[in-house]
């Protein structure tokens, strides 16, 4: 998400998410091969985003993009840390379940273990 941000950011682009949203903490370096390849990973992430509910993708702006902790996106939700809690490990296990779905994430090949004979 992170990298979503930064190379939205660089495209001088606001990601879809934050609206009007103000920004908080720093970014990572990413390095991108080319422009055309920023474009198309930023605009598949916010394909991805929007297959979430709105509450989910409020949670991933407030926490993963804006870096808020889960007790301020509780205060700012109105809701209890617990729902927070909760309702954002979902969203994150739905966003990533997406992903796998697209291709933007893949499962490296489990190591196989070799029995000494």
């Amino acid at each position: 998400m992170r990298r979503y941000m930064h190379l939205s950011m660089e495209m001088g682009r606001t990601p879809s998410l934050l609206g009007n949203f103000t920004f908080r903490g720093r970014m990572s370096t990413y390095r991108v091969r080319s422009f055309e390849d920023a474009v198309i990973f930023v605009f598949d992430v916010e394909k991805c985003l929007k297959r979430l509910d709105p509450f989910a993708q409020q949670l991933i702006a407030r926490i993963a993009l804006q870096e808020y902790t889960q007790g301020e996106a509780a205060e700012l939700t109105g809701h209890s840390i617990r729902t927070i809690v909760r309702r954002y490990a979902d969203a994150l296990d739905s966003l990533t379940a997406i992903f796998l779905e697209v291709d933007l994430l893949s499962v490296p090949p489990p190591l196989s273990c070799q029995e000494d004979e």
